[in-house]
């Protein structure tokens, strides 16, 4: 949750007014659990005296509605279910594996200095900060402009992505006018997304599950034009351009299946795994290799 008040009362008189929730400051909420858990202390309160509990709970800016579970817990029970229970272990595996290939890859640029392997550095990078978030790590610290910094990062490895493609493949040299798309196609997702950041940051708008105006259906196109980009590097009698073109396959319908997940269109609780982070380990397995 965004925000929760709980105020108590007895005997007619206020006795406590507390605050949880992620975008209260860490200094203004009342107790240092998990920021998941919304969790207030119940000290201070009379006993064998009726108190009234008030509870205000507000959604969060990243568009998940107010919910909550409402349990009394004593000191040496805090954690009597998953605090992670929104997240499953392969978030986890995942977040642990992209973490390791990056590190991995950064030290060889560092001792290596090639271009191509600072492009997919840099996407790595992205796609671990991704994960991160997605196992409550980096977007549970941000008080404020959350949907930004999630939109920001979630969204770096698209154009990261192709900028790395062009290095790898050498399309600038090999295929001069398949390049040209290829660079449209990263720069266009580069402005689209400096372009979102900037709406949220302005207009405040509310989003719904992340969805923010056109940007998942940009997405969506984004996706196509990806798809359509890796059969045409498939088709090329070029081994770098083939092996990107497969593992640009492997990714591109990982996402579009994420992108339909994301708006609405399909239900993917049979499958039990995030779409976008299959998509994502397939692609780390292919490119490391």
């Amino acid at each position: 949750n965004g925000k929760v008040d709980v105020w108590a009362y007895a005997r007619g008189e206020l006795l406590f007014h507390k605050r949880s929730g992620v975008e209260y400051p860490k200094a203004v909420r009342d107790r240092a659990p998990h920021w998941v858990l919304n969790s207030v202390g119940l000290d201070g309160i009379p006993s064998r005296v009726p108190v009234t509990l008030v509870i205000r709970v507000e959604g969060n800016s990243i568009g998940y509605p107010p919910y909550f579970h409402l349990t009394a817990r004593s000191p040496e029970q805090p954690f009597y279910h998953q605090i992670f229970q929104f997240n499953t272990s392969f978030n986890v595996f995942m977040f642990g594996a992209a973490l390791i290939i990056f590190i991995y890859h950064l030290l060889q640029f560092l001792y290596m200095r090639e271009r191509v392997i600072l492009w997919f550095v840099l996407w790595l990078g992205f796609c671990t900060l991704t994960q991160a978030m997605t196992v409550g790590l980096l977007i549970g610290d941000i008080s404020r402009f959350r949907l930004p910094v999630q939109i920001a990062i979630s969204n770096g490895v698209f154009y990261t992505f192709w900028f790395f493609g062009r290095a790898y493949v050498g399309s600038r040299q090999k295929f001069p006018v398949l390049d040209r798309f290829i660079k449209g196609l990263a720069l266009l997702t580069l402005a689209e997304i400096i372009t979102v950041v900037a709406y949220v940051i302005v207009f405040d708008p509310q989003a719904y599950f992340t969805a923010v105006g056109w940007h998942y259906p940009f997405l969506l196109v984004y996706t196509l034009g990806s798809l359509g980009l890796a059969i045409a590097l498939v088709l090329k009698r070029d081994a770098f351009a083939r092996y990107f073109g497969i593992g640009t396959l492997v990714g591109g319908l990982g996402l579009l299946v994420g992108i339909f997940w994301s708006m609405g269109l399909i239900n993917l609780r049979f499958l039990g795994v995030d779409p976008y982070a299959t998509g994502i380990f397939l692609q780390l397995l292919i490119y490391s290799l």
